[in-house]
């Protein structure tokens, strides 16, 4: 039986490190936690729902359907109430911003059902996607929005190069062992560079 969390584990950083910054940044108040929840949710769900919409192939959708959907559904349930409470709660600059997150969000949900996400493109769109759920959870705990922009932009910045690296390498050769390395290290100095800003931004 394949599980149904998602499959790329370079998301996971694009996600999780920037959120984690962005509640660092500030004491997160009740609307920031609200939609990291939200955001975290929906991520844990995205491969449940490419794989009930066929995006994984039809013998995948008649085996993993039945879980498939009732995984959307639990955290779809979890997203939707966290995300409702959240923009509640949220000051209009952090739904400002989670409205900017929501373009390249549908982007990467309309690329992965129709299997373009793992394109130079579909990448690069992903990886702004991910890193821009911190930027409303910043502004909800007070951190300027434009602040909040740039951070998102940098953090996309970083990724999208690693993206490119890596496939550049694809496109010369395969050696999966040196395209590795490249990627680790290329996470590591991105995520430097976002610990980095994040903390000037504390400092500020």
């Amino acid at each position: 039986m394949k599980s149904l969390l998602p499959r790329e584990h370079g998301a996971y950083v694009q996600l999780l490190a920037p959120l984690a910054a962005a509640l660092l940044m500030r004491s997160p108040s009740a609307s920031a936690l609200l939609l990291t929840v939200a955001a975290v949710a929906m991520f844990l769900g995205s491969e449940a729902l490419i794989v009930a919409r066929g995006g994984r192939g039809s013998r995948r959708l008649t085996e993993d359907g039945f879980r498939a959907r009732k995984r959307v559904r639990s955290c779809g349930v979890v997203a939707t109430a966290a995300g409702v409470m959240g923009a509640i709660l949220a000051p209009t600059d952090a739904l400002e911003m989670a409205a900017l997150v929501l373009l390249p969000a549908a982007l990467v949900l309309r690329m992965a059902t129709t299997r373009r996400l793992h394109t130079r493109l579909g990448e690069l769109i992903a990886a702004v996607a991910l890193a821009g759920a911190a930027a409303p959870v910043a502004v909800a705990s007070g951190v300027p929005k434009l602040d909040a922009l740039v951070i998102w932009l940098a953090w996309s910045a970083g990724f999208a190069t690693t993206v490119l690296a890596v496939h550049s390498i694809l496109g010369r050769h395969r050696h999966t062992k040196r395209i590795g390395l490249e990627v680790h290290a290329g996470m590591l100095v991105v995520l430097a560079a976002g610990v980095w800003m994040s903390s000037s931004a504390i400092v500020a």
